[in-house]
């Protein structure tokens, strides 16, 4: 399976919220607004400095922890209160995945974390997840919170095409952001569904899904290259063994 139980779980909730699939392509704006307590801000060439202006100009003194410099987006939730940053003057399929992106962030690190921990322990523990209390004894022995980031939660996505982190876990919270955000934008059964990728040469398989993905479902080109090449070899139609030796 592309997509573990987890982000299967994200995905069945992002639109169970939203109340409406959206027709393809997406562009989320809409169901997200419909659906979760999420601001969505367009600023033009963002960066870190002007995301913690944004913030201190509205009475939220945050600091993102690390140097100034271009980003795509950027996923910000502080007391109870979710924004999402993203570069307005991105192209729009690359605004689409940002987006999608950093809601898989919001749904799988914070939103179903939460609501795992309220439906076990009652509401004020939310307070605890938003950084407004401590939690107490009772609260750390149930474990729920273990792991689970407390107060401040900060997503930054870079404008380099590549995951590149010093911690595994970084690169599992990025990878399942990217799975999460692609089964909403393009689901891969129906992704798959859609066309037969019988072509005899994988590089024409990867063209043909590379086609279906930025034609049909609005992917940045760079982006539905990375997740067809995924989707083919899970299907296993991925190069045959003398294809990987030319």
């Amino acid at each position: 399976m592309w997509l573990n139980n987890s982000g299967l779980d994200a995905v069945n909730l992002f639109w169970e919220r939203a109340g409406e699939v959206e027709p393809f392509p997406r562009t989320l704006e809409r169901s997200i607004l419909l659906g979760f307590p999420v601001v969505i801000i367009k600023l033009p060439k963002l960066t870190v400095q002007k995301i913690e202006t944004w913030l201190l100009q509205r009475g939220a003194k945050v600091t993102l922890g690390c140097s100034d410099r271009a980003i795509r987006g950027c996923l910000v939730v502080r007391a109870g209160s979710a924004f999402i940053f993203v570069d307005g003057t991105d192209a729009e399929d690359q605004q689409r995945f940002t987006l999608a992106h950093e809601m898989g962030h919001y749904l799988a690190e914070y939103w179903m974390p939460r609501d795992r921990a309220i439906k076990k322990l009652g509401h004020s523990i939310g307070e605890v997840f938003d950084g407004l209390r401590s939690p107490t004894a009772s609260e750390r022995i149930a474990g729920i919170l273990t792991g689970t980031k407390i107060g401040t939660f900060v997503r930054l996505m870079d404008r380099n095409d590549s995951i590149e982190c010093s911690s595994s876990s970084i690169w599992d919270a990025e990878n399942q952001a990217d799975k999460i955000g692609l089964s909403i934008l393009a689901p891969s059964e129906l992704v798959l569904g859609s066309r037969g990728f019988s072509q005899g040469r994988y590089a024409d398989r990867v063209d043909e899904i590379v086609r279906v993905l930025t034609s049909e479902f609005g992917l940045p080109t760079v982006v539905a290259d990375r997740y067809g090449r995924s989707l083919l070899i899970s299907a296993g139609k991925g190069p045959s063994w003398i294809e990987k030796f030319m």
